[in-house]
């Protein structure tokens, strides 16, 4: 199974390091970083991803998920509950392209599904928002690094930003 890893920086809880600013250009091969924008359950995005893990689900579609959680990796590695807040992407297929925000959990060839959740102690929901229309581009995606862009729109406001994650196995 491939997996793909971003390390992020909770502003929060720690003073040090990370890559918090804007991401490369475009036309250069980016390293792993991130931007985000907007606000989820009174929490601020950009502040909330800690750490985060992507993978290919059944060959065909891609599972990101940037957590409040150091470590989102080793943590999956071990099957332990991944507690805290989690903002997810669902991408309907491996490769580069655009694609449609929808607001369901399996999304079709062509389709995204971008969702902010709230998890205790014991993995159960405090609190979940689901996007409901907007856009999600997949600039790359190779063995090293998946780097995607989203741009949409939740019951609570906007939400935007960009993740370039590099490869880890789960």
């Amino acid at each position: 199974m491939k997996c793909f890893v971003c390390l992020f920086l909770l502003a929060g809880c720690s003073s040090g390091g990370g890559n918090n600013g804007p991401l490369p250009d475009l036309a250069l091969p980016p390293t792993p970083g991130w931007t985000l924008s907007g606000t989820l359950s009174g929490f601020t995005l950009q502040n909330e991803a800690v750490s985060g893990e992507a993978h290919t689900v059944s060959g065909s579609a891609v599972l990101v998920q940037l957590s409040s959680r150091s470590k989102i990796c080793d943590l999956l590695q071990l099957n332990s509950c991944p507690n805290g807040r989690i903002l997810g992407f669902r991408v309907g297929a491996t490769v580069p392209g655009s694609f449609t925000v929808v607001d369901k959990e399996q999304p079709a060839s062509g389709e995204a599904h971008i969702f902010f959740i709230d998890l205790d102690s014991q993995c159960l929901e405090n609190s979940r928002v689901d996007a409901t229309q907007g856009t999600l581009t997949v600039h790359s995606s190779t063995d090293s690094l998946y780097y995607f862009s989203f741009d949409a729109t939740t019951p609570e406001g906007p939400i935007s930003g960009e993740v370039a994650a590099a490869f880890c196995q789960i």
